[in-house]
């Protein structure tokens, strides 16, 4: 995760300490420096790391500082000792969001099929103005010798000082990273990676002063059009019992395709759903916190194999039960009259299969593994009017199979389009 400090005495630029979780194992320490020279809008920076004499990773970066938005570009070069095979020439870039003067979200990024490749969304809570408290979830790319991991570091970053260097200023910072990594790794036999978009539909109306009704709606694409990947229908009945608690119940029918290689499925397989769930909202000054727990009673399709045939049917339908939590934190970046515009979203849903873990379907057994998804979520929500918005998400949604054989890591971009109308 990439940890950035502000100066005095340089407050537009700020320099960038790139940790590679990959290059260094848990419970470890990690000393690295980087040089920045003072600007106000734009700055470069170069550092060369060795682990030791015969791995070299070196990486060029320049920032954007634009007001509370940071973008920092680079380019990285790494020997084979560091990216696996031969010598690699890549990319990287960030992105920070300062929400205010003690919380940051961060997203990083290193491109390419290596065994370096990997995202990292988080964010940086400080402490103290030096003591900057950094936690995040680490996506490994295709390929990556990392894996699916949470990421904790404590950073500290000493007094500015100066050196002459022939006369002229430059400020160096040393920062110290401790990591600790907490592994949710689910090995899996195969790692697949589908880009998906994901187009989205919720509408709510309110019927009473407290009851409303809500279809939702999605369109779900892998590899950008070119496959279907699953689309679903879920209209519910909603009931708000206070300002910050409402319930739910509702309906979903779910048909997911085959798309990807491998494929999860043999043939597209219907699942129909009844859930309950509760939605608890919290303001906390500008930031709005939502805790959002489903309990899914599913009953999913099986699918077996025709006799005298290669092509599979839908033979039963299979009770499973699976419990969802969503927590979402959002920000307003821009105000109009005094009213958000535009909002930033962050959060994270993990999906838990509930009963006897398995594989035999005769003994109604839910999967092989605890995790059944996971969706890391960071987007943008723009406010049309009073009853309706706009989101655009990146999500990366983790699925484990039923058997645990494939494990897919899926970057997704969602297209939301949400509506709210009185009575």
């Amino acid at each position: 995760m990439r940890n950035i400090q502000n100066f005095k005495k340089c407050r537009n630029f700020t320099s960038e300490v790139k940790i590679l979780k990959n290059l260094y194992p848990p419970n470890t320490c990690h000393y690295s420096t980087s040089s920045f020279a003072k600007s106000n809008q734009l700055g470069t920076s170069l550092s060369i790391q060795k682990k030791h004499v015969l791995d070299d990773f070196t990486y060029l970066n320049s920032l954007l500082n634009l007001h509370n938005l940071k973008l920092n570009i680079g380019i990285f070069y790494g020997d084979k000792a560091v990216v696996g095979g031969k010598s690699k020439i890549g990319y990287m870039y960030g992105l920070e969001t300062i929400l205010n003067k003690k919380f940051h979200l961060v997203a990083d990024h290193i491109a390419g099929k290596t065994p370096i490749g990997v995202s990292v969304i988080g964010f940086i809570f400080y402490i103290q103005p030096r003591i900057p408290l950094s936690f995040g979830y680490q996506l490994p790319n295709d390929k990556s010798l990392t894996g699916n991991i949470y990421v904790f570091e404590l950073t500290y970053v000493p007094k500015e000082h100066k050196n002459k260097i022939r006369n002229k200023m430059k400020n160096k910072i040393l920062t110290i990273v401790l990591l600790f990594s907490i592994s949710t790794i689910v090995n899996a036999q195969t790692k697949s990676q589908n880009n998906n978009i994901w187009l989205h539909l919720v509408s709510k109306k309110m019927i009473s002063k407290k009851t409303s009704l809500t279809f939702e709606g999605t369109m779900r694409y892998a590899n950008g059009f070119s496959q279907k990947q699953q689309y679903f229908v879920r209209p519910s009945i909603d009931y708000q019992f206070t300002k910050i608690l409402n319930g739910s119940f509702g309906l979903t029918h779910y048909n997911t395709f085959v798309y990807g290689s491998p494929a999860l499925n043999k043939r597209p397989i219907p699942e129909n759903h009844f859930w309950i769930q509760t939605n608890f909202t919290n303001q906390i000054g500008k930031f709005k916190f939502t805790n959002r727990l489903r309990d899914e009673n599913r009953f999913v399709g099986i699918a077996s194999l025709i006799p005298n045939s290669k092509e599979f049917e839908i033979t039963e339908y299979k009770y499973r039960n699976r419990f969802r939590y969503m927590f979402t934190v959002s920000y307003p970046l821009i105000n109009k009259n005094n009213k958000p515009l535009l909002n930033i979203i962050a959060g994270d849903e993990v999906f838990l299969n509930i009963g006897p873990l398995g594989t035999d379907i005769s003994k109604n057994n839910v999967g092989k593994t605890l995790l059944n998804q996971n969706r890391i979520i960071l987007g943008l929500g723009y406010i049309v009017n009073k009853s309706t918005q706009i989101q655009l998400s990146f999500i990366n949604q983790n699925i484990w199979s039923f058997n645990d054989n494939i494990e897919e890591s899926n970057p997704s971009l969602r297209i939301s389009y949400l509506t709210n109308f009185k009575k």
